[in-house]
């Protein structure tokens, strides 16, 4: 009702404020303000003086937006909506590119090694690596059972890279770009957030419906 707030954390004070109504997704830059009213629309908002520069409609994103990445050295943006990811110009919101290929609604994509992949996570139970100049598939990782994947995280375990997923009751690793399922971590209870890596001890903080879970991605 009130639109989007912004407040100082020490004081409390209100900082800024936008008209922004029935937005349920939000990301803030040190330029500007994304927000997705009704999940069907992408509004850009300059954040120093709170004017809206741009509005794409429903018409070019095909479903509703479940999440949104802005990788603003490369002026650039991942919005996943539906099983399409959708790359930007971040500052104008004009379409760059397309990534299809999942078959269940993408919940995540991250920029890796800057902007050279793309690396996506999806309710139909896969992770996919996609090569952003090109913008074709070059892995898929699957947990082998039928479950949707959520939060999507790189981690660093003895020097490599691996990816990093939750179903609904574990976290699994993949080892990254040869695409091999690595571990998979029995939590007991539903995984929300990766809260922390350390990646010299390997040890990933998981916080879940009963709290937070230590993980070793080295050992399990």
């Amino acid at each position: 009702e009130d639109g989007l707030q912004v407040h100082n954390l020490k004081t409390g004070d209100l900082v800024k404020k936008f008209p922004i109504k029935d937005s349920h997704t939000f990301y803030i830059s040190n330029k500007n303000v994304y927000a997705f009213p009704s999940g069907e629309r992408l509004e850009i908002w300059k954040y120093e003086d709170v004017r809206m520069t741009r509005d794409i409609l429903d018409a070019e994103l095909n479903e509703r937006v479940s999440w949104v990445h802005v990788h603003e050295e490369y002026e650039t943006m991942l919005i996943c909506s539906g099983s399409e990811i959708i790359q930007c110009d971040y500052e104008s919101g004009d379409i760059r590119k397309r990534f299809l290929g999942h078959e269940g609604r993408v919940e995540k994509a991250l920029f890796y090694k800057d902007d050279e992949f793309i690396i996506s996570t999806s309710r139909d139970g896969t992770v996919r690596v996609w090569s952003t100049y090109v913008g074709v598939q070059e892995c898929v990782y699957s947990t082998g059972v039928d479950e949707h994947l959520e939060f999507l995280e790189i981690v660093e375990s003895d020097g490599a890279p691996k990816v990093m997923a939750a179903s609904s009751d574990s976290v699994a690793t993949w080892k990254m770009r040869i695409g091999t399922y690595d571990k998979q971590f029995k939590l007991g209870s539903t995984p929300r957030s990766i809260l922390s890596v350390d990646s010299e001890k390997s040890k990933v903080l998981v916080g879940t419906d009963e709290g937070i879970t230590e993980v070793d991605i080295s050992t399990g």
